[in-house]
């Protein structure tokens, strides 16, 4: 049997705090973005993720039937289910919306261009978390 399923955590670029930092002060006045409540459901649905259910190698005893393996397997898709595919629909919301708020910052002439380009990493960032 395989090691156990590594966590995958969530990089700062998608974190509120990072965004609220390196966003700039003229997008701030700009207006709400909701990048940063996307940002906060990221957090909440990875924050849900019970890892060691998805890990069916280390839950699995050393003489393990294939009856407990189907079984354990089974709780790993339940779990991947549960709590996975919502982390990944946040994911989509934040690179869309991040996407959009990077389109809308270079067309307001006012935002400077590393607004809009961080705006561009963020949804790069939580696309690449989406596949990880």
């Amino acid at each position: 049997m395989g090691g156990p399923l590594k966590r995958i955590d969530i990089p700062d670029i998608l974190t509120q705090k990072d965004w609220d930092k390196k966003k700039g002060a003229i997008a701030k006045i700009a207006g709400k973005t909701g990048i940063g409540d996307a940002m906060k459901a990221v957090d909440k649905a990875h924050g849900a993720i019970n890892w060691k259910t998805l890990s069916v190698s280390v839950n699995a005893p050393s003489n393990a039937t294939l009856d407990d393996l189907d079984s354990l397997l089974d709780e790993a898709r339940a779990e991947y289910k549960r709590s996975v595919e919502p982390l990944r629909t946040q994911l989509q919301k934040l690179r869309d919306l991040a996407e959009a708020t990077a389109k809308k910052f270079k067309s307001n002439k006012l935002i400077p261009k590393d607004s809009a380009a961080h705006a561009e990493k963020v949804a790069k960032a939580a696309d690449q978390l989406f596949v990880a």
